[in-house]
């Protein structure tokens, strides 16, 4: 199975903006509290990989998010979150260099 067409993208949260994306996105299911989060995460991570998949772990801000919408002129919403860490992934894999945080900052 060639692990690059099964990739995944997987949104790694900060503790200090937990709070803040469990507001932005009250669609989404989420743990109650970061720590609960944290537990669950490389859970979720190795259970991808036992199935196959090669997971791409996308750091994320609540505000690399929201300029990542504004720069497309969409909704912020899950499906934003799925597109941006996708895209994330993807520059990654082909060697951009983003860093966390450096994905989608609105330019002045």
């Amino acid at each position: 199975m060639d692990k690059e067409l099964h990739a995944i993208a997987l949104p790694w949260f900060y503790e200090d903006d937990f709070d803040a994306f469990r507001a932005l996105l009250p669609e989404r299911q989420w743990h109650r509290n970061y720590r609960e989060w944290k537990q669950a995460a490389p859970e979720a991570r190795s259970r991808l990989e036992r199935q196959g998949m090669s997971v791409v772990q996308v750091p994320v801000r609540t505000s690399d998010l929201k300029a990542f919408c504004q720069q497309r002129n969409r909704r912020v919403n899950t499906d934003a979150l799925v597109d941006y860490c996708n895209d994330w992934a993807s520059a990654s894999r082909k060697g951009a260099g983003l860093s966390a945080g450096s994905g989608y900052r609105l330019r002045a």
